[in-house]
């Protein structure tokens, strides 16, 4: 079982260098050859889009099929899919590539199918945790390569021929997973598609949509700011795509850093048994987050941009686990896979629409207005904060 571990906590590792090492790179490359910021918009939201309801498909679709052989099925059009983006100059064909990636690429839904297939539950959050914490190393290690392989001539080539190559050693290492029996299951696809928007449907939204809506606002914010952003911070201050690529790497670190001190930032803060405690954390996080927007958006050179950066990606990694943390402990034992469920599509749709609006906003009005969205979104989300820390601190006063 250690050894399973091991195998899929490498694939994870290689499938975030090759991912991320393309990724940050795909929009510049795609100004580079005339394409709009509306077109770069319109791809990264249907590629979100895919990615939500395309998952439970493939997982459902291992289930009747067997996990290694989904997972290499789907693998190889990715992999031939991230091959042909480099081979092609024609943005229909980049366009097209791209939302294929999206559709078939799932390596974190197969590889926890995989994980819970062969450990017991009571082990299942300690794999899951293992296989994360190794997984980052791509975050950081993926766009640096990427950054360097770019400035190359025909640099995109180059890019897209070493994720394809990282892609083929994860196949291959997928080939030595023993494969568990097949259930004796049906597929449905239309109960796996509408099983997402099943679960947003049965929520209790007037109990449950603030903690919600805190999670659209933080994946909304964060993917304008790190994906579309990324474009308008290298033109404003000159950033090279090997600078884009470091920078990404570090917007990664910062993430890294900010889950593994959050434990202790409540335990040694806010570890009261105030009701209020949790929400004061939320509330002064969010707080950073829009403070350290702002100071983006005000920068005058990327010194500053760095700056400014460093409370937004501490914060919004935060804030990714005490909103999650907000509806586990609301739910109960009936309703809290929904509960999960609908979270991460709820996350899904703000990474869905960030890239459309911020696309929209740079071609038909500035590029400059475009950090100003999540900005606006952000202040909501403290304000919200502030009224239910206001909330819990009466309830303790009653109790």
């Amino acid at each position: 079982m250690e050894k399973v571990l091991l195998k899929l906590s490498i694939i994870a590792v290689l499938n975030g260098v090759a991912t991320l090492a393309l990724l940050p790179v795909i929009p510049h490359h795609i100004r580079s050859l005339g394409g709009s910021h509306f077109l770069i918009g319109l791809m990264n939201a249907l590629f979100a889009g895919i990615q939500v309801l395309a998952g439970p498909l493939v997982g459902s679709w291992s289930d009747l099929r067997g996990r290694k052989v989904v997972w290499t099925t789907t693998y190889l059009v990715a992999v031939a899919c991230c091959f042909i983006m480099g081979l092609t100059s024609s943005l229909y064909l980049i366009f097209l590539a791209n939302i294929l990636i999206g559709t078939f690429e799932h390596t974190q839904i197969l590889g926890k199918a995989v994980v819970g297939d062969i450990l017991p539950k009571d082990r299942l959050t300690e794999a899951y945790g293992t296989m994360g914490a190794v997984g980052t190393l791509g975050i950081i290690f993926g766009p640096i390569l990427g950054g360097h392989l770019i400035e190359r001539e025909n640099g995109f080539f180059y890019v897209c021929t070493f994720a394809s190559i990282v892609h083929f050693a994860a196949i291959g290492l997928m080939q030595t997973l023993e494969e568990k029996p097949l259930k004796t299951s049906t597929f449905n696809f239309q109960t796996e598609v509408t099983k997402i928007f099943r679960d947003l449907g049965s929520v209790n939204w007037r109990e449950f949509w603030e903690p919600f809506f805190l999670r659209f606002v933080v994946s909304f914010a964060i993917t304008v700011v790190f994906t579309s952003q990324l474009v308008y911070i290298g033109a404003r201050y000159g950033l090279s795509q090997k600078g884009a690529g470091y920078y990404v790497a570090f917007v990664g670190l910062l993430g890294i850093i900010s889950v593994i001190l959050i434990g202790w930032i409540k335990k040694v803060f806010y570890s009261t048994k105030e009701k209020q405690a949790d929400s004061r954390l939320q509330l002064h996080l969010f707080a950073t987050y829009t403070i350290g927007l702002m100071s983006m958006a005000t920068a005058s050179t990327f010194e500053m941009v760095l700056i400014a950066t460093i409370p937004v990606a501490f914060a919004c990694s935060g804030l990714m686990i005490i909103t999650m943390e907000g509806i586990v402990q609301k739910s109960t034992d009936s309703d809290r896979g929904i509960l999960t469920g609908a979270s991460e599509s709820v996350m899904g749709i703000g990474r869905c629409v960030a890239p459309l609006v911020s696309g929209i906003i740079a071609e038909f009005l500035s590029e400059k207005l475009v950090i100003s969205i999540p900005i606006f979104f952000s202040i909501l989300g403290t304000l919200l904060c502030l009224k239910i820390t206001r909330q819990d601190s009466r309830v303790d006063k009653i109790d």
